[in-house]
């Protein structure tokens, strides 16, 4: 009896590790991507462009390098994700989430230079910077691509696939064991 209970407990520790490790790795690689990674390329149009392309880089980074550590079955993710998608794309609940992004593009950051306009922190940031700017006369275009096919579409499905199908099953399986 004391040896399965010792097992357990084992087993618990390593989810609470295993899932506090995947968060730490995922907010500090986008911490380092967006601070640093982001400045070593050249510009593309603009610096939020920039931001969309670490962003997708650490992201790609963290689910493919999890995803062969945990042994995902990508044959069976990939065709899900995109049934999803599918589903989503050609339904009309869709179109109201479609609309509600395109909506929070030009009024979210109003409301965010609102908010948060006064309040100054302190941040370590790369002192290189990379002065090569190319496709600035896209700059528009490129932001708003970058925005809709990165923050609108691949990073959601990046962090579902990391905080659901990664973090959230060895925490529900640390506290199922703990509360019973």
């Amino acid at each position: 009896m004391a040896k399965a209970s010792s097992a357990a407990s084992l087993s618990n520790l390593r989810n609470l590790a295993a899932a506090l490790t995947i968060a730490g790795l995922v907010i500090g690689g986008e911490y380092l991507f967006r601070h640093y990674v982001l400045f070593l390329f050249p510009i593309f149009g603009t610096l939020l462009v920039n931001d969309m392309l670490s962003l997708f880089l650490v992201y790609s980074l963290l689910t493919v390098s999890l995803g062969a550590l945990l042994h995902t079955n990508w044959r069976q993710e990939l065709p899900s994700v995109g049934q999803a998608l599918r589903t989503g794309l050609t339904s009309w609940s869709f179109m109201i989430w479609f609309l509600a992004l395109m909506l929070s593009i030009v009024a979210l950051p109003i409301a965010d230079r609102f908010l948060w306009e006064n309040i100054k922190l302190a941040m370590v940031l790369s002192s290189f910077r990379n002065p090569t700017v190319w496709f600035a006369s896209l700059s528009p275009i490129l932001e708003a691509v970058s925005l809709v096919l990165v923050n609108g579409l691949f990073v959601p499905i990046a962090e579902e696939y990391l905080w659901r199908g990664l973090v959230q099953v060895r925490l529900v399986s640390r506290l199922r064991n703990s509360l019973t």
